[in-house]
């Protein structure tokens, strides 16, 4: 006859403890998921760097052409300014000395013709360096949301593993309620 009395709530405490269970299990199986979104919020960065990293280096690279261009162009803007000089003073003499004026002519065309092509080439470098720091700012954002990302779920795994400890102090204290309901209706069957 006693153990009708305890059928009820046995059942009950057995019923709890299943929902506590599967509660468990529910919360185990989010956690999983928050690690699998992390792990690739933390790809998805990692390859962001490396696209950064390699824009990095061939902007680096087209800054180092882009100065040597800059050298010759300034060392032909010398040499050009050296032979006008020359055509100036070579105009101002007497016929005698008009071969050395058509010279000095000839290698103004050919200056002005290697600064144009330098200032071309310079033109390019230029549109490459901008076109590597859009690159650049467009990787920036990319990464900047993915730790975003990152740090979002960081955060909601946190709550998850909050409520997967209140679930185990929740279930820690039916259990003692459990036991202590247990040991008091046995103790006035003895």
């Amino acid at each position: 006859m006693a153990d009708t009395g305890n059928r009820p709530s046995t059942l009950m405490f057995v019923a709890l403890g299943i929902v506590g269970w599967a509660l468990a299990a529910y919360l185990w199986s989010q956690v999983g998921q928050m690690r699998d979104q992390m792990t690739m919020s933390l790809k998805s960065a990692e390859m962001a760097r490396s696209g950064l990293a390699a824009d990095f280096q061939n902007l680096q690279a087209a800054n180092g052409d882009l100065s040597a261009i800059k050298r010759k162009v300034d060392a032909a803007q010398a040499e050009l300014a050296a032979a006008s000089k020359a055509a100036a003073a070579a105009t101002a003499q007497a016929d005698s000395e008009s071969k050395i004026a058509k010279e000095a002519a000839a290698k103004v065309t050919a200056l002005q013709s290697a600064l144009s092509a330098a200032t071309a080439a310079i033109d390019a470098k230029n549109k490459e360096l901008q076109d590597a720091e859009a690159r650049r700012a467009v990787g920036i954002a990319d990464a900047a949301a993915s730790a975003t990302q990152a740090q979002t779920a960081a955060e909601a795994l946190k709550v998850l593993l909050a409520k997967i400890d209140a679930a185990k102090s929740d279930l820690a204290e039916l259990n003692a309620k459990i036991e202590k309901g247990n040991a008091a209706q046995s103790a006035p069957a003895q």
